[in-house]
């Protein structure tokens, strides 16, 4: 079994930003975690302005803020290289017969 999550892909007219792990760096860096998790939701996925209020109000985002914002530049990271590559992804898919 193959599984395949990549990130959000945007055609080249519409690239993440050249400077966005370098961004996501220093807001880790200054430890704003709520900064660094809210830029990436904004810039990486784009997740739209409603919905980011969506998560805010939830109980869970200062908790969620606390565990995953230290990875923020690690997603943005794997966000701003991600190239798809659908000939490697079919040599590792089996055949359908």
């Amino acid at each position: 079994m193959v599984v395949y999550e990549p990130p959000v892909s945007f055609p080249p007219e519409d690239q993440i930003a050249a400077d966005f792990t370098e961004r996501i760096d220093a807001l880790v860096a200054q430890r704003d975690f709520e900064g660094a998790v809210t830029t990436f939701f904004r810039e990486g996925p784009r997740v739209s302005e409603a919905e980011l209020e969506r998560l805010r109000s939830a109980p869970y985002w200062s908790r969620f803020i606390v565990e995953i914002g230290h990875t923020s530049a690690y997603d943005a990271r794997v966000q701003r290289s991600f190239v798809f590559d659908g000939a490697a992804l079919a040599r590792a898919s089996p055949s359908r017969r």
